[in-house]
């Protein structure tokens, strides 16, 4: 066999393919990486639209006044516990509805006709920082809601697990 024609049939790598090869190389590094910080991002963004949509976990909101809640969509969550002063309205939700925990300031005293005076027997299905202690004794039941005031501070929370 002739040694220079096995050199002819090797296909030959000069510095333009060289160069086009990293060029090539870089770029699809570049789409990797891209890729993957887009996966991350919506990982970490779309956590709450995953929970919303699938009703799963549980989410904590916080709202400076009613008409900061009427305007966030979320007023629902709150089952028309607050009153039209109510400021510092924090609440916790298990998405699936079967629990909550909310919180607000206000100078008006609860009162609901929905309501009756009642001994508390539950406890709030959470621990939040922002939840006083010891919970109150005394206070309202409003069908699976128990209802506590401690001042100007209202807490109301549902676990109709716990009935």
């Amino acid at each position: 066999m002739n040694p220079l024609a096995a050199t002819a049939v090797r296909p030959r790598y000069n510095l333009v393919n060289t160069q086009k090869g990293t060029k090539t190389m870089h770029a699809r590094m570049k789409l990797l990486v891209g890729a993957i910080g887009a996966v991350a991002a919506l990982t970490v963004s779309g956590c709450t639209v995953v929970q919303d949509t699938f009703q799963v976990g549980e989410r904590e909101f916080h709202f400076d006044t009613i008409a900061d809640v009427q305007e966030s969509g979320e007023a629902f969550r709150f089952q028309g516990f607050l009153p039209d002063d109510a400021t510092d309205i924090r609440m916790i939700a298990q998405l699936d509805g079967h629990a909550s925990l909310m919180r607000w300031t206000s100078p008006t005293e609860f009162d609901s006709e929905h309501c009756s005076a009642a001994d508390i027997t539950t406890t709030p299905p959470f621990d939040p920082e922002w939840l006083i202690d010891p919970i109150p004794e005394a206070g309202a039941a409003c069908g699976s809601w128990a209802v506590v005031s401690s001042g100007g501070v209202h807490f109301a929370w549902s676990d109709p697990e716990n009935e």
